[in-house]
């Protein structure tokens, strides 16, 4: 994989990662 594609992947990754946490948060507070 060329590193440019990996780290593009990476960053992606790391966005929805931090979303999927603060959704789980919001569905935490609210139960």
């Amino acid at each position: 994989t060329p590193r440019w594609a990996a780290r593009i992947g990476a960053d992606a990754y790391a966005e929805d990662a931090q979303d999927g946490v603060v959704k789980v948060k919001e569905l935490l507070v609210q139960s």
